[in-house]
């Protein structure tokens, strides 16, 4: 029993809260001026957000953003904030709600650092495969020898920080990673053209 009502308290608040108040209105009259104190007692509050619920908010949240930058490597403030509000249901301007939309912001510009880090990485490979192999770097290449550089299997290599905890399989069903594909090809040749 001891283990029960520790694991209530510690983590369950709000079982312990509604049992409470089921206690509280079986022996308590409607006349009674206790009735209201279902709701008012000073020992127990409901916590907004428990401390298992936060750390599962904070993996969604950690996923969502991983979706959002697959989508949009840059989205607008607007959106950050209305996902924090509705994942985590705390207002806009609130110092919680401020830290996640600072937090993510931060995630975000590390996402794209990390990808054009990785990306430029294959066109430095790219450029000394095609010295090693006798051709000249200058022109661009032609899109046949960025797709066979480029497969869908290095490509999931590149975004795989991005796509960890996903259905691989159901991407690929759906059309998805080709989409992917075609990402990773032009930022190659975006990176390919600045360096």
């Amino acid at each position: 029993m001891l283990e029960v009502c520790q694991w209530l308290i510690t983590e369950r608040q709000d079982i312990l809260l509604m049992a409470y108040q089921m206690y509280n209105a079986l022996n308590t009259s409607l006349d009674s001026p206790l009735v209201n104190m279902l709701t008012s007692s000073p020992m127990m509050k409901p916590a907004a957000v428990m401390p298992n619920d936060e750390k599962n908010l904070a993996r969604l949240w950690h996923e969502e953003i991983k979706c959002l930058f697959l989508r949009c490597r840059v989205p607008p403030d607007e959106v950050i904030e209305r996902l924090v509000t509705k994942i985590f249901n705390y207002d806009l301007y609130s110092n919680d709600a401020e830290e996640i939309i600072c937090h993510s912001k931060r995630v975000l510009t590390d996402f794209r650092s990390k990808l054009n880090k990785k990306i430029g990485a294959r066109v430095v490979e790219f450029k000394d495969k095609r010295i090693r192999e006798g051709q000249t770097i200058a022109p661009m290449p032609t899109g046949a020898e960025i797709e066979e550089f480029l497969s869908i299997e290095v490509a999931e290599r590149i975004l795989d920080r991005y796509l960890k905890g996903t259905d691989k399989n159901k991407l690929k069903k759906c059309g998805t990673m080709e989409k992917l594909l075609l990402f990773v090809i032009e930022v190659f040749k975006i990176h390919y053209q600045s360096n």
